[in-house]
């Protein structure tokens, strides 16, 4: 009876890889510590053993990520790279308003269940552990500046500047600093 099951599982596991589109590998914070910082993440599901979290910003026909980490009585642990609780990349996103990535965490538990993680992952690959990169500018003196690029310069000139200035398409910063005598 249990191997029926068993072969029953194996085969539910195949058909369902059969379905599904390879995804590209994506990327995640190495720890929960660091996707506290990375802010193209936002909180996606807590079960067991895991928090997960997902790219904040859907790609279509892109990669997406789950990245999970280990549950534990306090902040969230190390990024799970393997296993039926491990993080993975997908094609799906709660944004489009389909339980497809419901399904893919299904899949992804009935494949590990039955010792076909591999086959998941073949399809939904881990994510590379990213280290997060943040990078400082600061402003001491008469004026030094350090730029988020890690070039130094003194400054003694008088009036107002643009200091950073990004836009992305959809939101920006600017700074402007002012030099008095």
């Amino acid at each position: 009876s249990e191997c029926v099951e068993q072969g029953a599982d194996i085969q539910a596991c195949q058909r369902g890889m059969q379905s599904l589109l390879k995804a590209p590998v994506s990327t995640c914070p190495i720890s929960f510590q660091s996707l506290r910082f990375d802010g193209r993440f936002e909180f996606y599901q807590r079960t067991g053993v895991r928090e997960c979290w997902i790219n904040s910003f859907p790609r279509f026909f892109e990669a997406n990520v789950v990245c999970c980490y280990l549950r534990r009585s306090g902040p969230p642990g190390p990024l799970l790279l393997s296993g039926p609780d491990g993080s993975f990349s997908t094609r799906e996103h709660p944004f489009y308003g389909s339980s497809d990535l419901t399904n893919d965490f299904l899949l992804q538990k009935l494949c590990c269940a039955v010792g076909r993680c591999a086959q998941f992952h073949s399809k939904r690959p881990v994510p590379k552990p990213a280290p997060l990169r943040i990078r400082f500018a600061r402003f001491w003196g008469d004026p030094h500046l350090t730029t988020l690029d890690g070039k130094s310069y003194t400054f003694n000139g008088l009036g107002e500047y643009l200091l950073l200035q990004t836009n992305d398409g959809t939101s920006g910063i600017t700074v402007h600093g002012r030099t008095t005598l």
